[in-house]
């Protein structure tokens, strides 16, 4: 499930995390829309509106970044910048790694570029298998805070996603396609060339540290920290993200 803007402005892309849906957007789609832009915003596999194949071979890396690709090429978009959240940041980056030509700019907004390391991503992984397993047991219960209310109507689809997108496996065929398998993302960030805005709440704990080294390592990027802000800034706090979101736009699009 995808939603297209229309019109003749930049496209402007945004991809959700994990267990959240396009509904996070609601505050920013309105500001981009009356600031002269194309937002495109779309639900992940198996999250909100989107189907969910019961079959988890269907769930991967290399899935979600297909998915962005055909949202992009649904909607007749060769080049845009991105928005992404937690989870959707991090496939960003994978999908400018698989398909580098679509990426004319970033906003990263509180997320990071995986592990650089085996004990990060093996521990990760244990947290992924249990996440996976309230999903089995507890179904749409297993939910937390605004994601009760994005739309989800799949609690097995969720479980697999959390398998094949959540989880960070070296058998993903897109890992399998680079040498350093799923640290790919973290082992290459100070090569990335693709102007990035980076935004963090100054509260984001799971994330802080992430957007201070993303700022660290990827040359000429910015970092925005919005006080008094948590993971959920984008929508617990619009207006500030929203100042911050249309300033970069503003620059990026230069």
């Amino acid at each position: 499930y995808y939603e297209d803007a229309g019109g003749n402005g930049i496209p402007v892309i945004f991809s959700h995390g994990f267990g959240s849906g396009s509904k996070l957007w609601r505050f920013q789609v309105p500001a981009l829309v009356e600031a002269g832009y194309r937002p495109i915003i779309w639900d992940m596999r198996a999250h909100a509106k989107s189907e969910g194949p019961e079959d988890l071979s269907k769930y991967s890396k290399m899935t979600q970044v297909n998915d962005l690709k055909a949202v992009c090429d649904t909607c007749g978009v060769k080049r845009a910048i991105f928005v992404g959240h937690s989870m959707g940041g991090y496939d960003m980056m994978l999908f400018n790694l698989k398909y580098p030509s679509y990426s004319a700019g970033w906003v990263m907004y509180a997320t990071g570029p995986g592990f650089s390391k085996e004990k990060g991503r093996v521990g990760w992984n244990k947290t992924a298998d249990k996440m996976a397993k309230d999903y089995d047991e507890k179904g749409l219960g297993a939910l937390v805070g605004s994601d009760k209310k994005m739309g989800h109507t799949n609690p097995k689809g969720l479980a697999n996603a959390v398998r094949g997108f959540f989880a960070q496996r070296t058998e993903d065929p897109l890992f399998m396609e680079f040498e350093e398998g799923p640290l790919v993302a973290a082992k290459r960030i100070s090569t990335f060339t693709v102007p990035t805005y980076i935004v963090v709440g100054e509260r984001d704990k799971g994330f802080g540290r992430a957007c201070d080294m993303m700022h660290a390592k990827i040359e000429g990027s910015v970092l925005s920290k919005i006080p008094n802000a948590g993971h959920m800034a984008a929508e617990k706090n619009p207006d500030e993200f929203n100042v911050i979101l249309l300033d970069a736009l503003k620059n990026l699009k230069k």
